[in-house]
C-alpha cells in the first residue's frame, strides 16, 4: 500500500515539474493551470464508494468505514469554515491581505488528517477504490513536502503570496464549494448506507 503511495507521489511530483517548466515559457493566463483538483477528486472518490457499499461483506468493515468517513466529514467541515473565512477576507480587502503562516498551517493539518483517514480505510477498500485513495493520498503528502509546488486550489496561490486571475480564483471557489459540499451530502448518505448494510449481515 504504502509502495503505492510513493510511487504516485513520485509521479505526481514529475507531471508537477513538468507543467511548471511548461508555464516558464507560456502566457500569464496560463499561470495557474497547475491546480490539482483535489476537491473534484474527493467527490469522485466518495461516488465510486457509495456504488462499491454492497460488495462489503463484513460487519466490522462497514462500521469501521462508517467511522473514518465521519472523521473525514469533520475535517471535511473545518476545512470548508476555513476557507470560506480566508475568502471573505480576501474579498475585503481585494485581495491584498497577507495572511499569516498560522493560516496555512491550519490548511495543511486539515488535508494531513484527511490523507491520515483514507489510508486507514485503504485495506478494506476494493482494488479499484483502493486506487481512487491512493491518488489523493499521494496529492495530499506531496501538497504537505516543503519543496513540493503542489496546489490544490487557488486559494493556496494566494496564501503561498502570488498573484492570481480574480475572475478565475472566485469561479474555482464557487466550483470548490459545491464539489465539497456535494461530497459531505454523499458521505453521509454512505455512512446511512454503510449502517444499514452492517445490520443486515449482523441478522445473517
Amino acid at each position: 500500500m504504502k509502495n503505492r503511495i510513493l510511487i504516485l507521489s513520485f509521479l505526481l511530483l514529475i507531471q508537477v515539474n513538468s507543467i511548471s517548466a511548461q508555464q516558464k515559457t507560456s502566457s500569464v493566463q496560463d499561470e495557474f493551470e497547475d491546480t490539482i483538483d483535489v476537491p473534484s477528486k474527493l467527490l469522485s472518490w466518495i461516488k465510486t464508494f457509495n456504488k462499491e457499499i454492497n460488495n462489503f461483506f463484513s460487519a466490522e468493515k462497514c462500521d469501521k468505514l462508517k467511522r473514518e468517513l465521519g472523521y473525514i466529514r469533520t475535517d471535511l467541515r473545518s476545512y470548508l469554515t476555513l476557507r470560506k473565512k480566508l475568502t471573505d477576507t480576501l474579498e475585503r480587502h481585494n485581495y491584498k491581505y497577507e495572511f499569516d503562516p498560522a493560516t496555512k498551517k491550519k490548511l495543511n493539518k486539515i488535508w494531513d488528517k484527511m490523507s491520515f483517514r483514507l489510508e486507514k480505510m485503504l485495506p478494506e477498500l476494493s482494488t479499484p477504490l483502493q486506487e481512487e485513495t491512493s491518488e489523493i493520498i499521494g496529492i495530499t503528502q506531496l501538497r504537505l513536502r516543503s519543496n513540493a509546488r503542489v496546489f490544490v486550489s487557488k486559494l493556496d496561490y494566494l496564501l503561498d503570496d502570488k498573484k492570481v486571475d480574480r475572475v478565475k480564483f472566485r469561479t474555482e471557489s464557487k466550483k470548490t464549494y459545491e464539489d465539497l459540499t456535494q461530497t459531505l451530502q454523499m458521505i453521509t448518505r454512505a455512512q446511512v448506507n454503510l449502517e444499514k448494510k452492517a445490520k443486515e449481515l449482523s441478522s445473517q
